[in-house]
């Protein structure tokens, strides 16, 4: 597998960063701006996700009805954008802890 960036491909990858901007912004409400690197790092993390939920799980599930956008499967795209956000927002996120 390898990875082109070409201007055929344009479109993939501004769909791909589409989605991980809104996934890292979710991200970013939900745990109330306790990010590692902020918002640049979150959307990092969800743009790896998307990826590997478009790129790489999309082609090996074998669903009948899969919507998709200049190539992008979306279900897996934006599943994989979350989940990966959100595992490095709680991996690297810096908690109120209390030590007593």
């Amino acid at each position: 597998m390898t990875i082109t960036l070409n201007m055929t491909e344009t479109g993939h990858w501004l769909v791909l960063l589409l989605i991980a901007a809104l996934a890292g912004l979710l991200v970013e409400l939900l745990r109330g701006g306790q990010i590692p690197l902020r918002f640049v790092g979150e959307l990092l993390f969800a743009g790896i996700g998307a990826w590997v939920g478009s790129d790489l799980v999309a082609p090996r599930l074998n669903l009948l009805l899969q919507p998709a956008f200049e190539g992008v499967a979306l279900g897996p795209a934006v599943g994989g954008a979350l989940m990966i956000g959100l595992l490095w927002s709680l991996l690297g996120g810096r908690g109120n802890r209390r030590s007593y």
